[in-house]
């Protein structure tokens, strides 16, 4: 009987982790030289303007922005990965208070 639920238990945790895996990505090359472009191109599209900087470390750059009338934080951190050389993560979020 305990092998039996305890089986039940690891299917269960399987197909969960298998759930909460990452979603398939299409990843399409940018030209040499145009990649500072396709940055500013993602901030002025997502209305990212009035910016506060703090340099986290040398390849991690913190910004505290107004968007939509809402203070927002967004980080742009370069990872070092054993797979890929380099990895850009680029990713904005609302931040729970306005501080005025």
């Amino acid at each position: 009987m305990k092998y039996i639920i305890m089986r039940f238990i690891i299917i269960i945790y399987l197909l969960l982790m298998i759930c909460n895996a990452d979603k398939p990505r299409l990843w399409t090359r940018i030209d040499n030289g145009l990649v500072g472009h396709k940055i500013i191109d993602f901030l002025n599209i997502n209305r990212i303007n009035n910016c506060f900087e703090y340099v986290e470390s040398p390849t991690y750059l913190k910004l505290k922005c107004w968007r939509d009338n809402q203070l927002t934080d967004v980080n742009l951190k370069i990872l070092n990965n054993k797979r890929e050389s380099e990895k850009i993560h680029f990713y904005i979020e609302n931040t729970g208070a306005i501080w005025v």
